[in-house]
């Protein structure tokens, strides 16, 4: 009522005209290897082809002792099979940009594609950020998959909270990649 209106104004007002648009030069496009036709559909695939976008929402890892907030250095390592890959460091960000490239030779239909992102510690080792597990079985019908992945702990404190363990931490949000 009346008294939820007189606080609002003592606070002050905005206002405000909003409209949510789709902006082309926002858009991080698909490389060229991911954008042409798929040549060999009769044979079996035996590449798996990855283009990191971008992550958003990361933990903070580095915290800063002069000021409330921190930063993150991610870096991100790409394993199937054997094979791996890893990105370039994105220096103090907790929404990176990469528009990476990888290109990983996987033949095994049931492969899992395992991402872990880390933030970079030269001094100490780098330190677990997240990890998304990614089934290949999904991707046989050749297509494009683009689509934000939320990071998950590591999947022994996964294992160990859906246990009902007692010590285990409460899920909390670790931040998502954006990956082709």
């Amino acid at each position: 009522g009346g008294g939820e209106e007189t606080a609002a104004r003592r606070r002050g007002r905005v206002d405000l005209a909003l409209r949510w648009v789709h902006n082309p030069k926002l858009v991080v496009p698909l490389p060229c290897e991911l954008e042409a036709s798929e040549l060999h559909f009769d044979r079996p695939a035996n590449e798996l082809q990855v283009f990191l976008v971008r992550g958003a929402g990361l933990k903070v890892m580095d915290k800063n002792l002069f000021s409330k907030g921190g930063s993150s250095d991610p870096v991100v390592r790409f394993d199937c099979c054997g094979e791996n890959e890893h990105s370039t460091v994105k220096k103090k960000s907790l929404n990176p940009e990469w528009a990476e490239y990888f290109a990983l030779p996987v033949e095994e239909l049931d492969a899992v594609l395992l991402i872990t992102v880390e933030d970079q510690d030269v001094a100490s080792g780098n330190d677990f950020m997240g990890e998304v597990r990614i089934p290949l079985k999904p991707l046989d019908d050749r297509r494009v998959s683009r689509r934000w992945h939320d990071l998950k702990p590591k999947a022994e404190r996964q294992k160990r909270r859906s246990r009902g363990d007692a010590n285990a931490a409460e899920p909390e949000s670790l931040g998502k990649i954006e990956v082709a």
